[in-house]
C-alpha cells in the first residue's frame, strides 16, 4: 500500500527489554516458589540439548 499524506501513520510500538530483578529475598523466594517448574525445566534441558549452530560445527 503506497503511502497517502492524508493518511494517519500507525504508532509503533518500541520492544523494550523486562527489568531484571535485583532484590536477592525476592529472587529467593520466587525460586521457591517455581521450584517444581525450574525442575521439570532443567530437566527437560538435560534431555534435549540446545542445537549448536551450523557455523560453530563446521570449525
Amino acid at each position: 500500500m503506497a503511502y497517502d499524506r492524508g493518511m494517519i501513520q500507525p504508532k509503533r510500538k518500541h520492544p523494550t527489554a523486562p527489568e531484571s530483578e535485583t532484590d536477592l529475598l525476592r529472587i529467593h523466594l520466587l525460586s521457591q516458589e517455581h521450584d517444581d517448574e525450574n525442575w521439570e525445566f532443567r530437566s527437560w534441558l538435560k534431555q534435549n540439548p540446545p542445537i549448536k549452530s551450523m557455523a560453530s560445527s563446521m570449525r
